[in-house]
């Protein structure tokens, strides 16, 4: 048979504080809060003992930041969801942006060269009339067909953005 004091320990609570709940279950003194005794006369609950190894304050202190995790965790969440819905709509945004700079790149080698309207140019033709100097860099795995001077440039996306469907390619007007 295992002692009282080892008994109330497996069951985690600190012996001094049983001892304390109990002399104050036995009706011998009030049930007031002071530094002896551990119940009120309006609390369910013991008051922990000044102290102790869980003393009100650090329960106080863990419940607080318990709740401020929780809160945290929350808005995280929040900042997620919304950054992965805004990706969508910024990669159309960007994808849109590189056709319409590709356009006037080929619109500007046209004129400079004095190409005809069945001319077609390749990426190096049209680098030296991008901001510098550098034929757009894909923002979603997409592939940017230049086409003729007389046609607009399309893309061929890897990945399904918004209504456009991946594989398929898809010109300038879609976008805007």
């Amino acid at each position: 048979m295992l002692s009282l004091a080892r008994q109330v320990r497996r069951q985690g609570v600190d012996p001094r504080i049983y001892l304390i709940i109990n002399r104050c279950r036995d009706g011998n003194q009030p049930i007031q809060a002071n530094e002896t005794n551990c119940m009120t006369a309006d609390s369910p609950l013991p008051a922990m003992a000044p102290g102790s190894k869980y003393s009100n304050g650090k329960i106080r202190v863990m419940v607080l930041l318990l709740a401020f995790l929780a809160v945290l965790a929350y808005m995280i969440e929040g900042i997620l969801v919304e950054n992965s819905f805004m990706t969508d709509r910024m990669r159309m945004g960007m994808v849109t942006a590189n056709l319409k700079a590709i356009e006037r790149a080929k619109q500007e080698w046209a004129v400079k060269n004095r190409a005809p309207s069945t001319a077609t140019p390749t990426e190096r033709d049209l680098a030296p009339f991008f901001e510098r100097h550098m034929y757009p860099q894909a923002v979603a795995d997409e592939f940017y067909n230049v086409r003729t001077v007389a046609e607009k440039p399309a893309v061929v996306l890897a990945h399904t953005l918004k209504q456009h469907p991946a594989g398929k390619e898809v010109g300038l007007d879609p976008f805007e």
